[in-house]
C-alpha cells in the first residue's frame, strides 16, 4: 500500500502532467539545471516546459521537453530576467576584455 500518493490531494489536476514533471526532475537527478545553481531542494524544484505548450502543444507530455528548475530560476525564465542578465553577463566580459586591450596598449 502506497502511504502518499499526490493523486489523492489533488483529485482535480492534470495527472499525467504531475507524472511529467516528476520524470524531468528524475532525469535531471532532483537538481536545478542552470549551470552553478545546483539546488537539489525537492520542494523547490520545478519541471519547466522549454517549448511551451501554448506553442507546441503535441509535446505537453513529452519530457525532453522539459527542465528541471529551482524555483528562482523558473520565475525568471518566465519574466525574461534571465535573457536581461545573460546579456549583462556577456557585456561585462566584453567590457573587461576591451578594458584590458587597452591596458596592453592594443586600442
Amino acid at each position: 500500500m502506497e502511504l502518499f500518493n499526490i493523486h489523492n490531494l489533488l483529485p482535480d489536476a492534470d495527472h499525467e502532467l504531475l507524472e511529467w514533471s516528476k520524470k524531468v526532475k528524475v532525469a535531471a537527478h532532483w537538481t536545478c539545471q542552470v549551470p552553478d545553481c545546483g539546488i537539489i531542494e525537492r520542494n523547490i524544484l520545478d519541471a519547466h516546459h522549454i517549448e511551451p505548450i501554448s506553442i507546441c502543444p503535441e509535446r505537453k507530455y513529452d519530457p525532453t521537453n522539459g527542465i528541471c528548475l529551482c524555483l528562482w530560476h523558473h520565475g525568471m525564465r518566465h519574466t525574461g530576467i534571465a535573457r536581461i542578465l545573460v546579456l549583462l553577463r556577456l557585456l561585462t566580459v566584453e567590457i573587461k576584455r576591451l578594458a584590458e586591450h587597452k591596458l596592453d596598449g592594443q586600442l
